[in-house]
């Protein structure tokens, strides 16, 4: 982190989002209930670009966000907050149009999710012009960090303008849905997916984690795992090329 320091530190493009996690008081509840019941709802901060760059602050790195909130109080609290953190902001765009992204999760007494309302419409308006606006100090940068919140064309220019600047890209696929937006046509210097991941931005169809079958079951690692590994390193897909398993 010393050196992400003498650079300026870290620019992040990705998610801010407010999160809401609704449980009930009744430990024995299970399912949904079709009714109200008595319980608490916790709010938090998240998003995986907002969380990435409070994690940098923390570390005393100096840190960027490049995002977009809604012109609403949601928005408001972030903004605030990631300045109380001292996460420069002066990237994140707000949107009077959009509201701000929220994940809202209803669990049961056992903590097992019920269902979910992801409403994050408002990163489909964060395009290259945006991104690119915000990657204008690239140079000063030691490190770009990008997550798969944001669509394909952003992830594009945000890559383009970190190869211009020399500066090493890091890519956060997020899941297993939004990963295939990374495979771009230059590489990231640096991918961080997991399993089902990793099989999304290589394009093969979900399947178990075979390695973990083996480990369990304490026995060695099977062919197909090999072939796998070789696969990532082999691939002629640009992100392929520069996968951390």
């Amino acid at each position: 982190m010393a050196s992400l320091k003498g650079r300026g530190g870290v620019l992040i493009c990705g998610g801010a989002v407010v999160d809401c996690i609704a449980r009930p008081s009744d430990g024995s509840q299970r399912g949904a209930s079709q009714t109200s019941m008595p319980g608490e709802a916790r709010i938090s901060l998240g998003g995986v670009g907002r969380n990435v760059a409070e994690s940098v602050a923390r570390l005393g790195v100096p840190v960027r966000l490049v995002s977009a909130v809604g012109a609403d109080e949601p928005g408001k609290q972030l903004l605030h907050h990631s300045q109380e953190l001292n996460i420069g902001v002066e990237g994140v765009v707000q949107m009077s149009q959009c509201r701000t992204a929220t994940y809202t999760a209803l669990l049961d007494g056992s903590g097992e999710l019920v269902g979910a309302v992801a409403d994050m419409a408002i990163f489909d308006s964060i395009g290259p012009d945006i991104i690119s606006a915000g990657c204008g100090a690239l140079a000063d940068v030691g490190l770009l960090v990008c997550d798969a919140n944001l669509g394909s064309p952003a992830l594009e220019a945000a890559l383009r303008s970190a190869r211009k600047a020399g500066v090493p890209a890091w890519f956060e696929p997020v899941s297993v849905a939004k990963a295939s937006r990374g495979r771009l046509s230059d590489p990231w210097h640096l991918a961080t997916p997991n399993w089902d991941e990793l099989l999304a931005l290589l394009g093969r169809a979900p399947q178990s984690l075979p390695a973990a079958q083996a480990i369990s079951n304490g026995g060695s690692l099977p062919a197909e795992v090999y072939a796998m590994i070789a696969d990532a390193l082999c691939c002629q897909q640009p992100v392929a090329q520069n996968l951390l398993l």
